[in-house]
């Protein structure tokens, strides 16, 4: 089993990756002592070495993130909340605030100082600049000046932005990390009857895609308070360029900031509606995966894929919406500047004539701070409401799940310390209203119990009521239980690991203990036939082992916890009568030789007395899919150009207005003007609305063909459950939500970086454009060399979090064992572990990001300084001077723009990774094929001829070769032809199955027994007359229209249903079925019972051949042939009454057993 507790790897490989992680140990040791107030140069050298050492946990360089401190951090705010100030309505965000007010007041400073003062200082600065450009008296010695306090602010500018981003990522680390304890722990008491018990997809949301409104809240939360603060500094500044006409832009931008923020809290209830259809279709595909094999069987792939591509529609459409306004907010906030400067313009020139204002200076120096207005008031100000109404929202979802109904045991036990005991008191089960039945028992050490009683009797009712984990009310006086509880169920639970990690389930590992558990589990001879023995690792669900494998599994776990009263649910239905016999002999050896009490339930008492790829392809085939219509890629290219292009020329005739005011030029001026506008608003609406839709159509293409792909899949059991839920709900949401916005801002940046760029290497002097050469080299070297490491630690990011999906699903699934075991305290521990080592990973893999944005914006702030020392010795024109003068605040933003698009080409390559992750179903198509070979002639006369093609071929598996449902070599023929050769859908017709997997849908009975929609009312209730069910549903309120969750049919009775359902098939289809197969079709079912059934089966399949798997001896003993299997292979093969004449055959022997035992 992986070691989760040393999350450090081999990050660091060659001299380019230890020089980077050298710089990043820096960074994250200065601000880690920055906070413990300690003198970081006395300990960066060995901690440095340590971190490049895979053999320390990197957990201990991250003491603040583990996640046991933040939970008990903040559970001690979270029990006081209501004595202290409230900041919302939602428990969990009030608590929240309280955690972390005091870590969010540096970077609310840092930020504060930089936005407020640094930015508007510096665009100031750049309008001196320009007047001593366009000046010829000016002197070089104030430019000198000029420019070193320029570059000098641009580089303080550049270390505090990063800082406080940091800063703020630490807070979204540990918020999540608190978010995700509060969800596990949560999950360990929550009550069976809880709806999110009930519907685990909901955790699951909680876990994935809500977690992503942390990060967006954490980066935006300040600009509440700062921005207003920023448009009173920066409309003192314009009031002395602009005068009075600074108080009529201010009212057009305070105009368009409430729109904005209006629209954007309408947008974000909006997103939140459509997370209704995610939970749906969440929920589909929940059922759809865990009972892939029936639906398959029955081919109606198709109308699940419908139902399920439908929902796919809904939720696109409803998420279309929000998202594509929001990036048409982003497009026209990039041009508002320019928006507000054309109206100040035609304010000033036909209402107050006042146009002669607006100098080369004056518009440049407007442009920067109208530039920074638009991202405060337009962008920042309304993300950072709409990212408050979501996390708030998201709280009030986290609220609502923890104020669910916790478990409560309503059993006294350990009343008497010394003895071992179970007492029972007038126990009413839940469907026996007759009080003189009701359940009075006591039981002592050394007797056992058996619960006998035919389907829907109540037999784990009777269990669960003395775990107090039955999710209907049940009426007893008193319930004592003395002594500890071990507990076997009837589904089997595995945790992630080995076989001997499942069986040891967390305690100390006893060697003595542990090979006894074996031999009275008779698990000892299976593990000897097992690849690595009780190393192998148990699949997800455990679909690699056999259903008695998984049953004695179960067994010998509660045998090794040694307890004192073992309560087992029914778990020999599914085990030979030879084992279970010798299993029963071990374990009453076991009771009668030490002080237990022994509890089973049984139907039948005469049973016993890297993914490493380029970025851009990947992205370029992913939106490839969806280029169509008006959501074609080279449309969406085009739009982007156009966009880009008119922006540029708009600021460049600006730089004529000073030379045309007051001329006969001024009319054609505005005209051109007023047309260049339009033009960039019409096409900056155009790019965002067909950019987006290439989006969504991209997403939903992609989901419906790797749900196509799965569904049509041999080998999709190899998959654990957690893991696909985990990439249909978060990945498939990043697709959704996050990856047309990064692109979106990828395509805004790159466009704005490479325009400037293109004119300072084409317009300007050979100087300046070999300096732009150099910068762009070193910058692609730079982010080159930084994405191969990125990779690596994304990688290990991702193994993480798989990992903590799998133990959450795994949790949930055992959750009754869990508490009976009493090993909660083990799982949390282990979840908290796991939680660290993702914390690392995602610490890491952030820190890296941004690194690489510190040395990007640094690289930018030195070629600035390159450029505008040139203009010392540079002779330009005064045509050269005013298109420089045009571009030069997007040079200055190049600070900003540069280490923009290179996040967002890290972020990109980041999300990208949520379609990578999508390549283990992609490659189940191609078949694990061994050695072997497997061939079935004619089924009228059923002869096999064929060798072991694997260690795992048992029963059940022969069933899945003949369907198709696994890999295999060799031949099957199927009447003569091989199948192979014969489409799966007509192989699929002419068989039927009813598995030893309970296989119900959520709905109604009437929807799980007409999966095809195809037969009436008669036809049903006339099937359920045939299977003993008829009179428990005419007894429910709604009849055939009853839901499945509130029925509370027991496990008998679910399988009755699926075989009314194979019944109905194969009397009303109109396909002729020519192959019936049973795999153990009344393993739950009492003796009486089944006898009915067994006759009624031979009747009604009587044309047709049958295979039959079964365990009870008397089930097949009218068969026309029987095949024995032993050990995984074949050991007999003849007619019953051969078998049972010769006294030496394996049969013989079994069925005597099995007589005996009557």
């Amino acid at each position: 089993m992986m070691n989760h507790n040393h999350c450090s790897g081999t990050l660091f490989q060659n001299s380019k990756q230890k020089f980077l992680a050298f710089f990043l140990t820096i960074y994250q040791i200065c601000v880690n002592n920055f906070y413990s107030n300690r003198i970081w140069l006395r300990y960066w050298w060995s901690r440095f070495l340590m971190i490049l050492d895979p053999l320390n946990p990197m957990m201990d360089y991250f003491p603040r993130e583990k996640s046991l401190i933040q939970h008990q951090k903040f559970l001690k705010h979270y029990n006081n909340v209501d004595k202290q100030f409230k900041f919302s309505r939602s428990k969990f965000f009030n608590s929240l605030c309280h955690t972390f007010k005091h870590d969010a007041l540096i970077p609310f400073s840092l930020i504060l100082i930089q936005d407020c003062f640094l930015k508007s200082l510096r665009s100031i600065m750049i309008g001196w600049i320009i007047r001593n450009l366009l000046s010829e008296s000016s002197s070089s010695i104030d430019r000198i000046w000029i420019i070193s306090a320029l570059c000098s602010s641009s580089l303080l500018l550049i270390l505090m932005h990063h800082l406080s981003m940091f800063l703020l990522f630490r807070l979204s680390i540990r918020a999540k990390i608190i978010w995700s304890t509060m969800i596990y722990n949560k999950c360990l008491v929550i009550a069976s009857n809880s709806e999110y018990r009930m519907d685990r997809t909901k955790i699951f949301d909680l876990l994935t895609n809500q977690t992503r409104r942390f990060d967006e809240f954490f980066l935006l939360f300040n600009y509440l308070i700062v921005v207003p603060i920023q448009t009173i500094i920066i409309l003192i500044i314009s009031f002395d360029y602009l005068g009075p006409i600074s108080f009529i832009i201010l009212t057009i931008i305070a105009l368009i900031t409430y729109a904005n923020a209006f629209y954007s809290q309408k947008l974000s209830i909006l997103r939140n509606k459509s997370m209704l259809f995610t939970r749906k279709r969440l929920q589909l595909f929940n059922e759809i995966i865990r009972n892939l094999s029936l639906i398959r069987t029955y081919s109606i792939e198709n109308r699940f894929l419908n139902r399920l591509f439908l929902l796919r529609r809904i939720e696109i459409q409803k998420l279309h919406r929000p998202l594509m306004n929001r990036c048409v907010m982003l497009s026209l906030s990039f041009i508002s500047s320019r928006l507000i400067l054309y109206v100040s313009i035609l304010i000033s020139i036909y209402l107050f004539d006042c146009g002669g204002k607006f100098t080369i200076e004056t518009i440049m120096v407007s442009i920067e701070l109208f530039e920074k207005l638009r991202h405060s008031l337009i962008w920042s100000f309304p993300q950072a409401i709409s990212s408050l109404i979501d996390m708030q929202l998201v709280c009030k979802n986290i609220d609502r799940f923890l104020s669910e109904p916790e478990h409560r045991s309503n059993v006294l036990t350990n009343v008497i310390s010394n003895e071992k005991s179970v007492s029972v008191q007038r126990l009413q089960l839940p469907n026996c209203s007759d009080p003189s039945k009701s359940i009075c028992l006591q039981i002592k050490p050394n007797q056992i119990l058996w619960i006998i009683g035919s389907i829907g009797s109540g037999k784990t009712a009777f269990l669960k009521t003395l775990l107090s984990e039955l999710s209907t009310s049940i009426e007893f006086d008193r319930i004592e239980i003395n002594g500890s509880i071990a507990y076997a169920s009837q589904n089997f639970h595995s945790i992630n690991g080995t076989i001997r990690d499942n069986i040891v389930f967390t305690r100390e590992f006893n060697q003595d203990l542990y090979r006894n558990v074996l031999k009275m589990s008779s698990l000892d001879y299976d593990l000897k036939e097992l690849p690595m023995n009780d190393q192998t690792i148990i699949d997800d669900g455990g679909s690699n082992l056999s259903g008695g494998q998984k049953a004695r599994i179960n067994l010998a776990r509660a045998l090794y916890s040694d307890a004192d009263i073992l309560l087992l649910d029914d778990i020999f239905s599914s085990i030979d009568s030879e084992t279970a016999n010798r299993i029963n002999r071990e374990c009453l050896h076991s009771v009668s030789s030490r002080d237990k009490i022994f509890l089973s339930s049984i139907i039948e008492p005469k049973q016993f007395a890297s993914n490493s790829s380029n970025v851009f392809q990947d992205n370029f085939d992913f939106l490839r899919n969806g280029s169509f219509g008006f959501g074609s890629i080279y449309l969406v290219l085009f739009t982007s150009i156009v966009s880009q292009i008119s922006s540029i020329v708009c600021d460049h005739w600006l730089t004529r207005f000073d030379s045309m005011y007051g001329t006969d030029q001024q009319e054609r001026f505005m005209q051109i003007y007023t047309a260049i506008i339009l033009t960039s608003l019409m096409f900056a609406i155009l790019r965002s609305k067909t950019f987006y839709l290439l989006c969504h159509q991209s997403s939903e293409i992609f989901h419906n063909k790797m749900s196509r792909l799965l569904f049509q899949s041999t080998q999709s059991n190899r998959i654990p459950f957690g893991i696909l839920l985990s990439q249909f709900s978060k990945d498939i949401g990043i697709l959704d939500e996050n990856l047309p916005s990064i692109l979106f801002e990828l395509n805004l940046s790159i466009g704005q970086v490479s325009t400037v760029i293109i004119i300072i290497m084409v317009f300007l002097n050979r100087f300046m454009a070999l300096t732009t050469l150099i910068y762009i080299v070193l910058m692609v070297l730079i982010l080159c060399c930084f994405i191969r490491t990125f990779q690596k630690i994304r990688l290990i990011e991702l193994k993480a979090r798989d990992a903590i999906y799998a133990h959450l699903n795994s949790s949930i699934d055992g959750l009754i064992s869990l508490r009976v075991y009493k090993v909660e305290e083990n799982f949390r521990q282990k979840f908290n572990s796991l939680l660290d080592c993702h914390t690392v990973a995602l610490f890491l893999q952030n820190s890296f990001a941004r690194f690489l944005c510190f040395a990007i914006d640094l690289l930018s702030v030195i070629y600035i300084t390159f450029i505008l020392s040139l203009l010392q010795v540079s002779l330009l024109e005064l045509k050269e001077k005013k298109l420089l003068v045009s571009c030069l605040p997007w040079i200055f933003n190049l600070i900003g723009l540069s280490q923009w698009a290179c996040k967002r080409i890290v972020d990109l390559d980041l999300i990208t990774n949520s379609y990578r992750n999508f390549s283990n179903i992609q490659n189940l198509s191609r078949s694990q094929r061994s050695n072997g070979q497997l061939r079935l002639m004619p089924a009228s006369q059923l002869r096999e001829d064929w060798n072991l093609w694997s260690k795992w071929f048992g029963k059940s598996s022969f069933i899945n070769a003949l369907l198709r449902l696994v890999p295999f070599d060799g031949s099957i023929t199927f009447d003569g032809i091989d199948i192979t050769n014969i489409d799966l859908k007509n192989l699929h017709q002419k068989v039927i199955i009813i598995t030893q997997n309970l296989v119900l849908f959520g709905g109604t009975i009437r929807e799980n027994l007409n999966l095809l929609g195809s037969y009436d009312d008669q036809q049903l209730w006339e099937v359920l007359e045939q299977v003993c069910l008829r009179s428990l549903i005419e007894s429910f309120d709604s009849k055939l229209d009853q839901s499945i969750e509130t029925a509370r049919l027991s496990k008998g009775q679910k399988q009755l249903i699926c075989l009314a359902r194979a019944i109905l098939r194969y009397r009303f289809d109109a396909q002729q079925t020519s192959l019936v197969i049973f795999d153990e079709p009344t393993a739950f079912v009492d003796e009486k019972t089944d006898e009915i059934l067994q006759k009624k089966i031979n009747q009604i399949f009587l044309k047709s051949t049958m295979i039959t798997i079964a365990h009870r001896i008397k089930t097949i003993l009218d068969c026309d042939r029987i095949l024995v299997f032993e050990q995984n292979r074949i050991v007999e093969d003849d007619s019953p009454e051969r078998l049972l004449r010769n006294p030496s055959s394996y049969f013989s022997r079994l069925h005597q057993q099995n007589h005996t035992l009557r």
